[in-house]
């Protein structure tokens, strides 16, 4: 449990995973729960317990509240901080409020599992004997994601680096040819991040990035002709995700066409992913 505003009435919000916990005391010094549940009043309905808004009408007296404002008083941290911080100013009364010294980290470091789900098809522009279409597949990725928070726009930007190994494996069989591609790379996406705080604990993102490609022993081979080693070329995604508590996230993220035979006249490639992302934040 930790103080939110220390006064003649204090503040006291305990956290846990899924939910908040208010409490207060006065100047005796006893802590009691702030009472606010929700619950299952039939089975299509849901009610709430909201207790908390008559202990604070009866236990904070100040001519400057009326009955609207407790009505109106939701159960959270920043409104609860609020009401607490105006009744000590109404009483003229010494407070402490220790969120206003809370800052977002500066520094995020996260591991960011996930599924790419890819088409590939490969194309030759003087016969269609070797045009193929890979069937879309999932596979898996991991990476690890440093973000640095700038420092202004209430800390709203952030500027990331995510080291990434991904890979795609598939056999395409036809009446003309096989091909058999074997593509592993490190992607290295550097990129911007902007911040929708809902709340406390609650962030929606949204983030353009610009991938650099590294390949490892990749290659796509056909049955009749010399095997191609894949070169890849910049390409840029963009992503749509969601944060809670600063610590767990998801993102969905699509990833423009990325070329691999850009050095094989007469032949192309149409590489496409979109991403499913789970990351957990550990620094």
């Amino acid at each position: 449990m930790k103080p939110l505003i220390e006064g003649s009435h204090s503040l006291y919000e305990y956290e846990d995973p899924i939910s908040q916990t208010y409490f207060y005391a006065k100047e005796d010094g006893i802590i009691e729960t702030l009472i606010y549940k929700k619950y299952l009043r039939s089975k299509f309905e849901i009610a709430e317990n909201i207790q908390f808004k008559r202990q604070l009408w009866n236990n904070f007296k100040c001519d400057s509240f009326s009955q609207k404002d407790i009505e109106l008083l939701k159960y959270n941290r920043e409104e609860l901080i609020k009401f607490f911080a105006k009744y000590h100013e109404c009483h003229n009364s010494d407070f402490t409020r220790y969120d206003h010294d809370k800052k977002r980290d500066l520094f995020n470091l996260s591991i960011r599992p996930g599924l790419n789900y890819t088409s590939f098809s490969i194309d030759n522009s003087q016969t269609d004997t070797y045009d193929t279409d890979f069937v879309r597949r999932a596979t898996f990725r991991l990476g690890i994601e440093a973000e640095v928070i700038l420092p202004f726009n209430k800390n709203k930007w952030g500027l990331l680096f995510e080291p990434t190994y991904q890979e795609f494996k598939a056999k395409s069989e036809n009446s003309r040819t096989t091909a058999e591609v074997n593509y592993r790379s490190i992607e290295l996406p550097i990129g911007l991040r902007h911040y929708f705080f809902l709340n406390e604990n609650n962030t929606f993102f949204i983030n353009g990035i610009c991938l650099f490609d590294f390949t490892n022993d990749s290659f796509i081979h056909f049955n009749s002709v010399p095997t191609f080693e894949f070169v890849s070329n910049i390409n840029f995604g963009f992503g749509i995700g969601y944060k809670y508590n600063n610590r767990y996230g998801i993102e969905l993220r699509y990833h423009s066409n990325r070329e691999l035979l850009k050095n094989y006249s007469s032949w192309s490639s149409d590489y496409k992913t979109v991403s499913f992302i789970i990351g957990y934040s550990f620094l």
